[in-house]
């Protein structure tokens, strides 16, 4: 389970990263050292008391990243997954020297750190590029500690996701908790491997943040269990439903985009659909 986080657990939305600031020098100004593999970095605080993790450990911190002329272009609180070292100046040197309560900032390379976190190199920066990162410890869980946390927190989510929206939701086994808002009794139930066409389709996130959002003139076709969707929990929640029925769905992560998200969506994030199934066609014998 471990492995399945190393590319997730870091998120940067490229979408994110055209929005600069200017902060001249602010990345070069500062006195840093240098370890024999080439991280450069400084320390604004050390807390000389803390504990430091191991590999495999998550990294939870406040982040300010800079391009190589040293313009902001993101800060956000991300999740970091440390591993081994994997190449000269790896950021990977910088977390083994991290400890909760400590700040400080390290440059590399940016070109080689994309490729550790399985992104692409955004385009303001070249290959040689240097990469300025102030970081902000906030903490350092083992991966164990960490689940229980974040499904607490999602858990914790929920609830006051429905009670803000006065929900009457049926809770799933699976964890999914879904709502049928305009129930067919009388139609067809939906099982795994029929055909579907779902319309007026609405993804968001428990916080309320759009993904996507259609019309009643989109129609998505789909097989439903088809291992290629995703979102197992799309598949799970049409199961529960019959043809002509609209639903409202909160789907948990492990139901969703799970630990490693997608390039629209954050690892750990919560899920809420709401669809109209529109045509069902069910499966055959010879099928």
């Amino acid at each position: 389970m471990v492995g399945s986080m190393k590319k997730g657990l870091l998120f940067i939305p490229i979408v994110l990263v055209l929005l600069f600031s200017k902060c001249k020098n602010e990345g070069t100004d500062y006195e840093y050292k240098t370890t024999p593999n080439g991280l450069k970095y400084h320390f604004f605080h050390e807390n000389r008391n803390g504990q430091p993790g191991n590999i495999n450990d998550i990294y939870t911190f406040n982040a300010t990243f800079y391009t190589a002329n040293d313009s902001v272009y993101l800060q956000k609180e991300v999740r970091f997954l440390r591993t081994d070292v994997n190449y000269k100046g790896d950021f990977q040197e910088g977390l083994a020297m991290l400890k909760v309560g400590d700040s400080a900032v390290f440059r590399f390379a940016a070109d080689t750190f994309y490729m550790s976190i399985g992104q692409k190199l955004p385009a303001f920066f070249k290959s040689g590029d240097l990469l300025t990162l102030k970081v902000g410890m906030v903490s350092i869980l083992d991966p164990a500690t960490f689940r229980i946390q974040m499904y607490e927190k999602e858990i914790t989510g929920i609830n006051e996701f429905i009670r803000r929206k006065n929900w009457n939701v049926i809770l799933d086994s699976t964890g999914i908790r879904y709502e049928i808002t305009d129930p067919k009794p009388d139609e067809l139930q939906i099982q795994k491997g029929d055909t579907v066409d779902l319309t007026s389709i609405f993804w968001y996130t428990i916080e309320e943040k759009i993904i996507t959002k259609g019309n009643d003139k989109d129609l998505w076709t789909i097989v439903v269990g088809d291992p290629k969707l995703q979102t197992e929990g799309l598949s799970q929640t049409l199961t529960f439903m019959r043809n002509g029925e609209s639903v409202r769905t909160i789907l948990p992560y492990s139901q969703a985009f799970g630990e490693e998200g997608n390039a629209w969506v954050e690892p750990f994030t919560t899920i809420c659909i709401e669809f109209k199934v529109a045509g069902l066609r069910k499966k055959t014998n010879l099928e």
